[in-house]
């Protein structure tokens, strides 16, 4: 039962049906860059918003401003690159 369960997580990102959109950080102090790309890489449809602007504090910092890039990904206010 156990393989089961990491079976399912394992293939869950990519059934997916709902907009998602996510801050990575280039210079996160805590997250890997290239485990959070490839991470992003096994969610179908993810919309990444790639910034160096801030580092791993950013709904800390400036919630409001992050919340509305990301809520405009998926609402198509801006376009994907």
């Amino acid at each position: 039962m156990k393989d089961v369960g990491v079976l399912l997580l394992r293939e869950l990102p990519l059934l997916v049906q709902v907009p998602v959109a996510a801050a990575v950080y280039y210079e996160d102090l805590y997250v890997d860059f290239s485990l959070s790309q490839a991470t992003a890489a096994q969610i179908s449809g993810i919309r990444l918003w790639v910034t160096n602007e801030y580092m791993h504090s950013g709904i800390r910092e400036d919630g409001s401003r992050v919340l509305d890039q990301l809520f405009g990904m998926i609402k198509g206010k801006f376009p994907l690159r």
